[in-house]
């Protein structure tokens, strides 16, 4: 029997990267906070009365940001970040399709090269030659649609970068005609 890679190998790979990109968000925060506690653990003794901490500091550096009223978005500037989850969306589909594309040109070509354990002898086309031709079949669909995706992306990246200038262009007049 020839080899063959299951069909759970792309829910592995998507439960894998799924796990990577948890564990990296949970490395961030913690570089994160050790970035804010300036790679020290904090002072347990207050500081004396009269002098001011660098986290009074802080606290006082952010707290405009913190009083500061943004207004609503425009329309624009939403369709901006909307577009900008559809284009990730887009390359991630297209990157699965690419891979799905690549493993079944790599099932191909095991398909042709396998040899008999026992005899080392090539297996004769005729043995193989249903499951060669399907996967080939498969491969060039995913391949198609990956490459359909990948054009899609690079247009919704376009879109998401002519929205963010667009919003940026009309937020600066209404803001000067508004003075």
């Amino acid at each position: 029997m020839i080899p063959r890679t299951p069909a759970s190998t792309h829910r592995w790979s998507l439960l894998s990267l799924l796990a990577l990109l948890a564990w990296l968000g949970r490395s961030s925060a913690v570089v994160a906070a050790e970035g804010d506690a300036g790679g020290q653990s904090p002072s347990p003794s207050p500081a004396p009365t009269g002098q001011r901490t660098d986290e009074d500091l802080r606290a006082e550096d952010l707290r405009p940001l913190a009083d500061e009223d943004t207004g609503p978005r425009s329309r624009l500037n939403v369709a901006a970040w909307v577009t900008t989850g559809v284009s990730a969306a887009l390359l991630g589909v297209a990157a699965f399709y690419g891979a799905s594309a690549s493993e079944k040109s790599g099932d191909a070509n095991r398909l042709i090269t396998y040899r008999d354990p026992g005899s080392g002898v090539p297996l004769e086309y005729a043995s193989v030659a249903s499951a060669f031709e399907e996967d080939v079949r498969v491969g060039r669909r995913d391949d198609s649609i990956g490459k359909g995706l990948l054009i899609s992306a690079a247009v919704s990246v376009a879109a998401t970068v002519g929205l963010f200038l667009i919003d940026a262009v009309v937020t600066r007049a209404h803001g000067r005609s508004a003075e």
